[in-house]
Order: C-alpha cells, then structure tokens, then sequence
C-alpha cells in the first residue's frame, strides 16, 4: 500500500491549510544538506559501531532516532529507549539515527549500532538502473488524492504541495525493494521477537512493520511525546481502525504513558499502559522543585514561531520586572534560534540545556502552547499554564492546565497565588507509576519472552 507512506503528509498539509493557512509541513520537512566528507565520517563511524550485528541475538529490537539524545554526566542518554534497554541489557540491542550526520557518543547504553549504513545503501543500490520505477502510477495516485481532496474541501493542492508529494513519494518507492531486502536479511541475522519503531503510527516504517509482522516478529511502539485527538498520526477513520489490511502497516502494541494519553487518540495498535521511565528517573533526581524559593519562569516554545515567545517575554517583563524568565527553543529549531539570537534575545536569556528537566526543577512557573515538556512540569512546577493559540487549540484540545490567551492575563494569574495549580490526581492519570514493573509485564506476557 503506497496510503500509509504519505498518509500523514497529506493530513498535515491539509491541517496547515485549513487550521494555519500556510504550508509550513513544506517548510519546516526540507532536508539538512552536509558536505560529502561529513556523511563519509558518519557513515565510516556507524560502520565501526555496527559490529555488534555480526554476533548479538536480541530478543528486543528498538530503531530510534538520534535527536532524542541528551547528555548527562558527560555521556548521552536516549530519553526514549535508554531505561527500557536497561532492564534487558543482554537481550535489547538499538538500531540508531544519527543527529544531523553526527552520532552523539560516548553512549550511556553500549548495545547501540546505526542506521546510517542501511540508509545509505538503500539510497545507492535503488538508482541502479535495473530498479528504476515508472513515474506514471506514483502521477495517477497524487492526482487521485488531489481529487478527493477538491470533493471534500473544495479546493486543490498547489504544485509546491504536489511536487512534495511526488518527491516523498518516488523516493519511498524507489527504495521499497531494497529496503525490504535489507531489512529482511537483517531481521533473519538478529531473530528478534519484538521490534519497536519509533514514529511505527506515521506509516512511512509501514512496509518494515508488515514485513516483521509477515516474519512472525512482533512489533511495537513506545509513546516518545505528545499525542492527542488533534495529532495526526495517532488518530484514524472509523473504516481504517476496522480494516485488517491497514493494520499489517501499524504496529502491534502502543505503549503510553498513562491513561490520559490513551483516551484521546484512536489507533490500530494495542494500547498498553507503561508509564514515562525517563520521568520517572528525573523527577527522583530533581526531588526539589522549583516551586519554593525565588520565582522563575519557563517559556516553552512550541517550534513554530520562537519570535512569538520572545515577545511574550519582552511585554511580560515590563509587567513583572523582578521574574527570571527563560525561553527554551524545541529541539528541532535550537540550531536555527541559536544562529538568529544567540544565548540572549535582548534581556531575555535562552535555554539550550539537553536536559529539560534541570530546568524544570528550578521553574516555579511553566508556560506553552502544545508541548510534552508541561505535563512533565507537572513534576516540579508550582503554576503551569497553556497559551491559548490556534496551534494549541488544534493540537491539545483536550488541555488540563489553564488557559491565558494574553500577556496581560498571564501577568494577573502569575501574581494570584490560586491560579496555574493542578489536582495532585491528574498527575497520577497522565504519568503512571511503576514503569519497570509495566514493561517488565509487558514483555513477558504480551511479547512471550520470559527474561531473567
């Protein structure tokens, strides 16, 4: 099915144009160019890293992605898979993208390999002439979508939007083959019996996941952010949740965080409560929050618009001279903000810290749009409030922390001691607790692998 492999592009460049009225999914999805030396060194490094396929036989295999990298203590953690890779050091191997051609080692985790030599290689051997695709079929379906789209919204796709398409398209199914060779041959090598994806719900690891699921391997996914009834990839048409077929193109189990997160989204998957293990393991650490003691305010940005959390700054300090304000760019605009702006953006300082949590846990005040980052201040903040935007609305409809929809309104509520406090319950209802003991259970009787 070519659906699953752009389903979510679609959708998205749909919801810029209905809810945004712009294209920023073209914008924000243009790929980083790097010098061929830089890929050379990072293809040579994955390549001295990737020995461990030649002898490990994991029973649990995660492909994660690289981005989710933070340092501590000198060595770099991956906040999604690290502590479930933990529990079964001898049987979790990790299959790794890298983070701008770069791969952030020394690991905390040593059973990690890379992702670059599959891609590359699928990349290469798909250019061959042998393997070259006909563009007529790949034309027939952008147009067919083109034409629903007119009959459900009344409008059509631009060029820019067709010809992104088109792209995204071509080069999924000029890579199917050898892709599906690779990752077979790999699948045969490793004999896992469970593979998590991140992003598995997308649908662009679609044809990997069938193709486990064909070799008798059970496949997953672990809640790594926010989800919501307004997220595109994590909530699907009544005919799509019943169709067996599209459910060979999706993962088996869907582990979240908690009930909350389970609620508002409609998927194919098994949803299984496990908890947040990165969560868990900082709030221990950071035990003292920041709700005593001298006031500081954390903006989070949501990475569509930083200069709109500059500004709330700037106005918000005329009002409360004293407050300690900090903006923390997403991780996915932190190189762009910091190569407009610096450590500074006038008196406003910028957070370009790894680790969100050292942060969190100095912040008495907590303010965002649609972000995982305030459910996690939950932990540590004394006031957590949502900025009410057209992207909030959409993406987080379903909010539990308060509303302030200006700057005016934000300063009155930070200075009125009952405003921006949550119920002790609804932490327990988004983050549950015990997350090795939930996996641990997982593993054994969902996937079957009784483990010491």
């Amino acid at each position: 099915m070519l659906w699953p492999a752009i389903r979510n592009l679609v959708i998205r460049i749909l919801i810029d144009q209905e809810v945004f009225g712009d294209e920023s999914l073209i914008r924000t999805s243009a790929k980083k160019t790097a010098s061929l030396s830089k890929i050379i060194r990072c293809l040579t490094n994955g390549l001295i890293y990737n020995w461990r396929l030649f002898y490990f036989k994991p029973h649990i295999l995660f492909f994660n992605s690289g981005i989710t990298n933070i340092n501590i203590d000198g060595k770099y953690f991956n906040r999604v898979t690290d502590n479930f890779a933990f529990c079964y050091p001898d049987s979790t191997l990790l299959i790794e993208d890298d983070y701008e051609w770069q791969h952030l080692r020394p690991r905390a985790y040593q059973n990690v390999t890379y992702q670059i030599f599959f891609r590359i290689a699928s990349d290469v051997l798909s250019r061959h002439r042998l393997l070259k695709i006909k563009e007529e079929p790949i034309l027939e379906f952008i147009k067919f979508i083109n034409s629903r789209i007119y009959i459900i919204f009344g409008y059509q796709l631009s060029e820019r939007q067709k010809s992104f398409l088109k792209k995204n398209l071509f080069r999924f199914c000029r890579n199917l083959k050898i892709e599906l060779l690779i990752y077979s041959a790999l699948f045969r090598k490793l004999e896992p019996r469970v593979i998590f994806f991140e992003d598995g719900c997308y649908g662009w690891f679609g044809h990997i996941i069938r193709l486990a699921k064909e070799m008798g391997i059970k496949t997953a996914e672990a809640q790594h952010g926010l989800v919501s009834s307004g997220h595109s990839a994590y909530n699907f048409a009544p005919k799509i949740l019943k169709s067996s077929v599209y459910c060979k193109y999706t993962p088996d189990f869907f582990l979240t965080y908690g009930q909350f997160w389970e609620d508002h989204i409609r998927i194919t998957s098994q949803k299984v409560t496990i908890g947040n293990p990165f969560y868990e393991m900082m709030k221990d650490n950071y035990k003292n929050g920041g709700s005593s003691g001298k006031q500081k305010l954390l903006l989070l940005s949501s990475g569509e618009n930083f200069q709109f959390y500059v500004d709330i700054a700037n106005n918000l300090k005329k009002t409360l001279n004293k407050l300690k304000i900090l903006i923390r760019p997403h991780p996915a605009e932190r190189k762009i903000v910091f190569n407009k702006y610096g450590y500074n953006a006038g008196a406003i300082m910028i957070d370009y810290n790894d680790n969100l949590y050292s942060q969190l846990s100095q912040a008495s005040i907590v303010v965002g749009e649609a972000s995982t980052a305030l459910f996690e201040a939950l932990g540590f903040a004394k006031k957590i409030f949502s900025v009410h935007t057209p992207f909030s609305s959409f993406w987080l409809p379903e909010c539990p922390f308060e509303s302030i929809e200006s700057v005016e309104q934000l300063a009155e509520k930070i200075q009125d001691n009952k405003c921006g406090e949550t119920e002790p319950s609804l932490a327990d209802l988004i983050w549950a607790n015990n997350w090795e003991v939930n996996y641990r259970h997982f593993i054994k009787h969902f996937i079957g692998l009784n483990i010491s």
